[in-house]
């Protein structure tokens, strides 16, 4: 289905859906990853010829006005544990090498930090037209830190006070989140290769899991991991995958200097 469907036609899609779910009283929540939301041209750009998008300008497939209304939250991820992770999952199924350019799609930052870049842009441009009492007192409302940047380390290991933290952000009740829920019975859980593969750990949880000892992200080590990655997949894709994570750090780094505290 989504194959064949025009930008046009899922746009209005998507405005159905959001109109529905507004006149029921709920706020819409759109989730999707950013290479997803990002132009056809732009990312062709920025993979072969290394350029990206002009300060300012918009590298999404949305209009300016739908980006002003939305408040965009940021999952980012250390690329140590995302790209091998990636990488991993898709092998059997997608059969993407490191060196495809659907992998560099699939696992770049660079997306994450245009969309970053320009909602940082389009908040700007609303604050420089607000009268100065106004733009004061939208600099104090904690809403109006747009984007919102989330690690997936606190996710993970600050659960609970991440998402009361992005509830009081947002404005939304707290007591509306499920920190625990019940396994898909077997018989349920579809046997569609690709849902298997990336949702089944979260199909067969009952709640958030995570190590007893301190996070990973606090303890990585590339040569650690490079030697992890060896023993899993060859010398070869192991310092493949390096060079990848090395070149994803600068992205990774700029966003997570943005992140939510908790």
């Amino acid at each position: 289905m989504f194959g064949r469907e025009t930008y046009q036609a899922a746009w209005a899609r998507l405005e159905e859906n959001v109109g529905y779910v507004e006149t029921e009283g709920k706020v819409p929540w759109i989730s999707d990853h950013a290479a997803s939301c990002i132009r056809k041209e732009v990312i062709l750009s920025w993979l072969r010829e290394g350029k990206c998008i002009e300060e300012g300008g918009n590298p999404t497939v949305f209009t300016a006005s739908f980006m002003e209304s939305l408040s965009p939250i940021l999952l980012i991820r250390h690329p140590a544990l995302a790209v091998p992770s990636w990488y991993r999952k898709q092998k059997p199924l997608l059969c993407q090498t490191l060196h495809d350019e659907d992998f560099k799609v699939c696992t770049t930052l660079a997306w994450s930090r245009m969309v970053f870049e320009y909602c940082q842009h389009l908040a700007s441009q609303r604050n420089a037209a607000l009268p100065a009492e106004t733009e004061q007192d939208a600099a104090e409302d904690h809403s109006h830190r747009i984007p919102i940047v989330v690690d997936a380390e606190d996710v993970v290991y600050n659960t609970r006070s991440t998402m009361e933290t992005l509830c009081s952000l947002l404005h939304l009740d707290p007591a509306g989140v499920q920190y625990s829920w019940d396994p898909v019975p077997d018989e349920e859980i579809p046997d569609y290769p690709m849902r298997r593969a990336f949702f089944l750990d979260i199909m067969k949880s009952t709640g958030v899991q995570h190590r007893t000892e301190d996070a990973a992200e606090q303890h990585i080590n590339l040569d650690t991991e490079t030697a992890r990655w060896t023993a899993e997949f060859g010398v070869e894709d192991a310092q493949a995958l390096r060079e990848i994570v090395e070149a994803e750090l600068p992205n990774y780094k700029y966003l997570r200097q943005y992140k939510l505290s908790v």
